[in-house]
């Protein structure tokens, strides 16, 4: 823990916001001191730059606070998503907003800060870790600490807070972490199995269920032993228990199995297809480090997963039965019966359980789940019938078709859900924080929301810093009234709630809603079917499994900036206000900026930079 004690006014410099909101009637006493942990190299480098810069009013202080920021908020967003061309776009503004002369090199994995023209470096390993609360929670911090709605203390505690979890509903940290997350393994793995991979009966789901589990189990134990190896000892472990288990399903039970829909449902967890998708972005953006590294690991990885698969088939499946070849290529009457998922009126409630154990996956917060499950099933739904509709055995031109508009669907549609929310909230906000407002459809809006936060904490999904934050209104109405000058909160606690609530009046991340969708459209299976057929080749197959591979990834990429582009036109045609343009860019239109103006990257960031100043 380091601890920082700065009464300086230099550290409250930054411009007041332009909104009169009850923020600026808050005298803020009990948040003084910077409580942050960090690790030594950083602690080092803090405590350098404060000697180094500051000039005898606290500017070295703040100084070595922003290089902080800027790290830890890189380093969360990538962990998160790992979206490179968004988090870049926040960092360079950020890094220009406050004048750090800092260059950054966001690799796959491995993230370089280098410092005061290379005279400090921090270098940062960051693993795939997909997290949408935490993803959409740093980007809010971001653009408050740019709209100038916290200082650079209060936005370093905030991401402490958000990072232990204090700001967290109870439901939520029971998904977030093992052991109850493992509750997710079988409910993903069985309902992938049926509605994605060819399941044709219930012993398909079932059977998936217990290996999920089974392998849920492995990775946990592995966790816990906190070795170096266990990263790495992962996924050889989890395709060999995953071929063992289906295995010992196959060859001992009176079943009818489809192993691969097993396999391939059990693994879909394991499988980085986001990954695959965002490589191909980056290449198209010209990324082509990043874009080439992530699209070869996403592909290693799915081997060593798909060939442990097989060597724990062979150690289990005796030769009095079937080979282990003819155990995978056994689809004859055993899986993707056209009469099983066609017509039947549990395929979407099947879906729709499916996308909430990919929501829990992503750690969304369960009171949002309603928003995602949104996005999802329409993005599904025109990928199925669309496929269905273009079916053709010739080509591959229905795979293509279905996931570009699928793709393009779902980004239209989270962009315009994003923006009612906002709209939404909108009305809650300006009455909590004193923004403004006051009409009648506001008071029915905040009556609304306000009832939502009680009865999602009545029933325990909801985030107990809502209702907490909401039970302060008389207090914020005192303060807000008060003519004579600031006024402080009754304590702490109080002062953190209120910064909180400014950070969660930020708008909306689209990609924290539209992840999980792109992780259910994405061609994780294609690459372990690709591998698998490699290893265990049929020789009746005549289709390319590589060309479906690329055909589907690349469809996807390009229907996803096809969509953004789609939804940038409509938005810069409709003329709306500086602001909310502004902030709608920097939010959602990174991709799209550096896909389509590559060739003016430094003006369209200058441009966005300079819109949210002047707003």
């Amino acid at each position: 823990m380091v601890t920082f004690d700065n009464t300086a006014d230099k550290r409250n410099s930054l411009k007041t916001s332009k909104i009169g909101s009850v923020r600026t009637k808050v005298r803020f006493v009990a948040n003084k001191k910077l409580n942050i942990c960090v690790r030594q190299d950083l602690d080092r480098v803090m405590r350098s730059l404060i000697k180094k810069h500051e000039k005898g009013n606290g500017e070295g202080f703040e100084y070595a606070c922003k290089v902080a920021f800027i790290i830890r908020t890189a380093m969360a967003l990538h962990k998160a998503w790992h979206m490179t061309l968004l988090t870049d776009v926040l960092i360079y503004n950020l890094m220009k907003k406050f004048d750090i002369v800092m260059t950054w090199n966001l690799g796959v994995f491995l993230l370089k800060f280098r410092i005061d023209d290379g005279c400090y470096e921090i270098h940062r390993n960051c693993p795939y870790d997909y997290d949408s609360e935490f993803q959409d929670k740093f980007w809010k911090i971001g653009l408050a600490l740019l709209n100038d709605h916290l200082d650079i203390v209060q936005a370093l505690n905030l991401q402490e807070q958000v990072l232990n979890e204090e700001l967290t509903a109870i439901s939520g940290k029971f998904f977030r972490n093992h052991p109850g997350r493992l509750m997710l393994y079988p409910l993903q793995a069985s309902t992938c199995a049926i509605i994605f991979f060819g399941g044709d009966s219930w012993y398909d789901a079932v059977v998936a269920a217990i290996t999920g589990l089974s392998v849920g189990m492995v990775e946990y134990f592995l966790n816990c032993t906190q070795s170096k190896m266990a990263s790495t000892l992962t996924d050889v472990m989890v395709g060999l228990v995953t071929g063992i288990v289906g295995g010992l399903f196959y060859n001992n039970s009176e079943w009818e199995i489809c192993l691969s829909s097993v396999f391939l449902g059990v693994l879909y967890w394991f499988f980085y297809g986001t990954a695959f998708v965002i490589g191909l972005l980056e290449i198209i953006a010209g990324r082509l480090e990043t874009g080439v590294v992530r699209f070869m690991a996403v592909s290693v990885k799915t081997l060593v997963l798909s060939l442990g698969a097989t060597i724990g088939m062979y150690i289990v499946l005796s030769d009095d039965r079937k080979g282990v070849v003819e155990a995978w290529n056994d689809n004859e009457g055993h899986c993707a019966k056209s009469d099983f998922l066609d017509d039947r009126w549990w395929r979407i409630p099947l879906y729709l359980l499916c996308s909430i154990s990919a929501l829990g996956q992503y750690r969304m917060p369960i009171n949002y789940y309603w928003r995602g499950l949104i996005v999802q099933l329409v993005g599904y739904e025109v990928q199925y019938k669309l496929f269905a509709r273009v079916d053709s055995d010739r080509d591959l031109v229905d795979t293509a078709v279905s996931n570009a508009l699928g793709a393009f669907v779902s980004v239209c549609v989270a962009v315009a859900f994003s923006r009612l929310i906002e709209n939404w909230n909108l009305a809650y906000n300006n009455r909590m924080l004193h923004r403004g407002g006051g009409d009648r459809d506001e008071g029915i809006l905040f009556k609304l929301t306000a009832f939502w936060i009680e009865f999602t904490n009545k029933i325990g999904i909801g985030r107990k810093a809502d209702l907490d934050f909401l039970n302060m209104k008389g207090r914020i109405d005192e303060i807000y009234d008060n003519k004579v000058g600031r006024k402080s909160l009754n304590n702490g606690e109080e002062e953190k709630l209120l910064i909180d609530a400014i950070v969660n009046a930020e708008p909306l991340n689209v990609w924290a809603l539209l992840m999980p969708t792109v992780y259910q459209l994405v061609p994780g299976s294609l690459i372990a079917r690709l591998w698998f057929n490699s290893i265990l080749p049929d020789p009746n197959e005549e289709n390319s499994v590589i060309a479906g591979l690329m055909t589907t990834a690349s469809s996807l990429a390009v229907g996803l900036i096809s969509g953004f582009g789609f939804v940038q036109l409509i938005y810069y045609g409709m003329k709306s206000d500086k602001k909310s343009t502004a902030t709608f860019d920097l939010s959602t239109m990174g991709v799209v900026a550096q896909v389509t103006y590559k060739k003016n990257d430094f003006k369209v960031r200058k441009l966005q930079l300079e819109d949210i100043e002047e707003s």
